[in-house]
């Protein structure tokens, strides 16, 4: 019994610190960022490109029985706007755009825009205004536009980040 005991004690002895301190790692200094990031249109349409590319390589090893580059299988051709005519405006409008379930254009947005004119446009204001009319009449046309939807195993699927663009062009030229 006396063993026990001493040797119960010599483990308590080597169990307790000497040393009071407790050494504690100080915190890792937090980082605010100082500046924002804001995303354009043309922002959303790259990073679109690079979804809408893993997406289409993703469904070809994932048993989509859809075209990985899906087709429209209704089109029409946007009204080109009458005061664009009169002027000889011609524009490219580049759309970004979903293609939902029953393969309807969603959340189709003027990612950029490109104008010519024969001669030099300086009134901001009849620039916005042929602006305005371009991305209007593409965004009316493609209202009207239909898609065989993206399709996996059956079911139809969200087919995400997709690009067009529309050429308004008189003379052929643009």
């Amino acid at each position: 019994m006396k063993l026990s005991l001493l040797s119960f004690s010599i483990l308590l002895g080597a169990c307790q610190s000497t040393n009071n301190e407790i050494n504690i790692a100080p915190e890792p200094e937090v980082q605010i960022p100082t500046t924002v990031t804001t995303w354009t249109l043309e922002d959303k349409a790259r990073l679109c490109s690079a979804r809408a590319l893993e997406q289409r390589k993703a469904s070809k090893t994932e048993g989509n029985e859809g075209s990985p580059a899906t087709l429209p299988i209704v089109t029409v051709n946007p009204q080109y706007p009458i005061d664009a005519i009169r002027n000889q405006v011609e524009a490219k409008v580049y759309l970004s755009f979903d293609i939902d379930k029953q393969g309807k254009p969603s959340d189709v947005q003027v990612y950029e825009l490109e104008m010519t004119h024969p001669q030099t446009m300086e009134a901001s204001e009849q620039l916005s205004a042929f602006e305005q009319d371009f991305k209007a009449a593409s965004n009316r046309a493609m209202s009207k536009w239909a898609y065989k939807p993206m399709m996996k195993n059956g079911e139809p699927q969200i087919d995400k980040c997709r690009q067009v663009t529309l050429t308004f062009a008189i003379h052929g030229s643009f």
